[in-house]
Order: C-alpha cells, then sequence, then structure tokens
C-alpha cells in the first residue's frame, strides 16, 4: 500500500522545500505538525526551521493556530502567503483545547496530516537547526522498514544559553539504539521536536484515554511502539 501510494521520483540531491516543484496530486513523503498558541515570540524562528528543509522528497509543512489572540496568527499568514504551496494552515476560530469535541474541531488537521507516510513533530515554540534534519531521518527509516520512528537528543535554551535536553534536567540519555514499548512506558522524555514516525505505526486509542491524559507524547510513543522500536540517532 505504501509503495503504490507514495510515487515519485527523489530528486538527485536535497533541495530546499521551498523550491521544490512536484507534480500535481503527488503525496507528501513527511507531513510536518505544528500546533501553535500564543507563540508569537518563537512561531517565526519555528517556521524558518521548517522551511529551511532540504530533501530529496516532497514534504508538507502543516501548522494549526489554536485561536491564538497575539500576533501569531498574523505572523503565520505572512509565511502562507510567500510559501502557499508548501504550507498548509488551519486556523481555528475558537480554541479547541478546552473543548469536549477537541478532536472532531481538529480533523481538518488530522486529514491533512494522514496525507504523509511519515509524521514529524515540531510545536510553536521549538525549532529545528539542521536542514537536512528530515532528510536524515528518513533515509535511516527507509533503510530500515521494521523501525517505527526515530528521534535525537535537543537543546534547552534559556537566556542565551543552551544545554543537551537529556544530559540536563532529565538525565535520561538512552543507553541503547532501538527503544521498544517497555522502554516507553518507563519513560523516555524524548525531545517531541526531534520525532518522526511512521503514520501506518499508529492506532486509534479509545476517546477516553485520547481526551483525559496529559502526557499526549507519551500515549504517542507507547501507542507506535506496539508496531516496533524507536531508533535512536
Amino acid at each position: 500500500m505504501e509503495q503504490r501510494r507514495w510515487i515519485y521520483t527523489p530528486l538527485p540531491e536535497p533541495v530546499p522545500i521551498t523550491e521544490q516543484v512536484w507534480p500535481e496530486g503527488t503525496l507528501p513523503l513527511v507531513c510536518t505538525r505544528t500546533m501553535a498558541y500564543m507563540h508569537e515570540r518563537y512561531i517565526g524562528k519555528c517556521l524558518d526551521g521548517l522551511l529551511m528543509q532540504r530533501t530529496t522528497f516532497p514534504v508538507q509543512v502543516i501548522v494549526h493556530d489554536d485561536a491564538s489572540t497575539d500576533r501569531t496568527p498574523d505572523i503565520i499568514r505572512e509565511y502562507e502567503a510567500k510559501y502557499p504551496h508548501v504550507l498548509k494552515v488551519v486556523y481555528q476560530t475558537e480554541n479547541s483545547y478546552t473543548k469536549p469535541d477537541r478532536l472532531e474541531r481538529r480533523a481538518a488537521v488530522r486529514a491533512l496530516v494522514d496525507q504523509g507516510k511519515y509524521d514529524a513533530i515540531c510545536e510553536g515554540d521549538d525549532y529545528w537547526t539542521d536542514p537536512l534534519k528530515l532528510q536524515k531521518q528518513v533515509q535511516a527509516l527507509e533503510a530500515d522498514p521494521s523501525v517505527v520512528g526515530c528521534f535525537t537528543d535537543a537543546w534547552n535554551e534559556k537566556n542565551g544559553e543552551r544545554t543537551s535536553y537529556m544530559d540536563g534536567v532529565y538525565a535520561l540519555r538512552p543507553t541503547k539504539r532501538l527503544l521498544d514499548q517497555r522502554d516507553m512506558v518507563l519513560g523516555q522524555n524524548i525531545p517531541a521536536c526531534t520525532v518522526v514516525f511512521r503514520r501506518s505505526a499508529w492506532t486509534t486509542i479509545p476517546r477516553s484515554i485520547a481526551m483525559g491524559t496529559i502526557a499526549g507524547d507519551t500515549v504517542r510513543y507507547v501507542n507506535i511502539t506496539r508496531k516496533g522500536p524507536l531508533l535512536y540517532l
């Protein structure tokens, strides 16, 4: 099924996704997913990190603004106007996070993300620093179909100073490269902005869990590792 759906001719070398042109109807191999809410101080840097990605495959950048009341939507619209072919945005008119029907309110976002073979997460107050991030991670996943996703370490930045996410307050740098579901249940504090995973690994979970948990990232990792391990790069 995956081989039938994502049909494209890879570029000979990585090219900025803002400069790529694909035949009409080509599905993105990767969909990046950004939730933004009151992130006017950070969203520009976040979008810059997404849009500077250089790949040999098609990428769709998807942003969901959850009814921010600061300048976040205005900043996103500036980028959307400049890169309409690669940036797709869903603007909520009412904040969905606090609503009991938030899953339904976010259906448009899920429909966009579901187009990709891979899902790459970067929230509106995070950003990427490596223009080859997606290229490296997708190459690793394409090389090993048994792996459901991969992740890396990240920087925590405060007052202009950087510390390693996993060597800092969490001190949970993995001691092995492949982490299974048991590792996820025990908790790894994986930096969400580094994760890329296969959409095919996601299994629908009960609504009570989806709506009732605060640790949504942990639920995601426990869910997808039912199908295989996560690779630590």
